[in-house]
């Protein structure tokens, strides 16, 4: 459920009183609270569960928030105390700013296991902008003119990567960050936008499918699959007239497959093949 934060607390530790929730600004957030999520909380809440307290910061005057405090983590929960009515909630007052607050948040969503895999790709983008913010000469490794230089990043000395930050705080691999990344980078934004707490959401083979089209094509497809004129990515081109005849059909697809791997075949895996359907006599069985 809505836990505190793992990567962020476990290093510092802020002082804990009691805030008004209307003095909490909880705006601007990475995820949407889910309704079902924070009446769930609520209803524990009410039954005498013990929640973690949030986590708040004070926003600096520049960024127009009016509240006192600004949400850093802790969303479900703020969402449920309001749901029972409840005037104030428990808070550790970080000394995080806005940028730090940034990475804290989606460090607290990354090690969740329920991110679906869209949400996980925006929110590894959303690490990695604000990481190299806040570290902006980390894995440039100096001077690349440099030989010296050049041989240092080769062996991974000096500045930090992205990568290691990800394995250390989030557990993730580098491949999964590579891979999210890319996703996320290929997406069109409105495309996204459609397509957050869908089913589609949940299923990274049709995202990275949907990624694979041109950007002009992805919201057009992404409004088929939400509005269930399809329930994949090849449907959903069938349905917008972008697919080649055939495209969708299991058969058609075995058929391609077929030719595909007859053209990598050699003259003697083509007489066997021939000979296994009958095409040709074979000469074993006449013998």
């Amino acid at each position: 459920m809505d836990m505190p934060l793992t990567a962020a607390s476990s290093e510092l530790s802020f002082p804990i009183e009691d805030v008004l929730l209307a003095d909490i600004y909880d705006g601007n957030r990475l995820r949407e609270i889910e309704p079902a999520w924070a009446e769930a909380m609520a209803a524990s809440i009410d039954q005498g569960a013990r929640m973690p307290p949030v986590v708040l910061r004070r926003p600096d005057a520049r960024e127009g928030i009016v509240q006192s405090y600004a949400l850093v983590a802790g969303g479900h929960r703020v969402a449920a105390y309001r749901l029972l009515g409840r005037v104030s909630i428990r808070a550790e007052i970080s000394t995080y700013d806005a940028l730090q607050a940034r990475l804290a948040e989606v460090q607290e969503n990354l090690v969740r296991h329920d991110l679906n895999a869209l949400d996980r790709a925006l929110f590894i983008a959303e690490h990695k902008r604000v990481w190299e913010l806040l570290n902006p000469d980390a894995g440039r490794g100096g001077d690349r003119r440099s030989k010296g230089a050049v041989k240092r990043q080769s062996l991974h000395f000096g500045p930090r990567r992205f990568t290691d930050e990800m394995a250390e705080k989030c557990g993730l691999g580098e491949r999964t960050v590579k891979y999210a990344l890319a996703l996320s980078a290929s997406l069109d934004p409105e495309a996204i936008r459609l397509l957050r707490g869908s089913s589609i959401a949940r299923n990274n083979s049709e995202l990275q499918r949907l990624a694979a089209q041109p950007t002009e094509r992805q919201v057009r497809l992404a409004k088929l699959l939400i509005d269930g004129t399809a329930d994949t990515v090849a449907k959903a081109r069938i349905a917008a007239g972008d697919a080649p005849t055939g495209e969708g059909d299991p058969q058609e697809e075995l058929f391609r497959r077929i030719v595909s791997n007859w053209q990598r075949l050699d003259a003697k895996g083509r007489k066997r093949f021939m000979e296994h359907a009958g095409l040709v006599a074979d000469r074993k069985a006449g013998a």
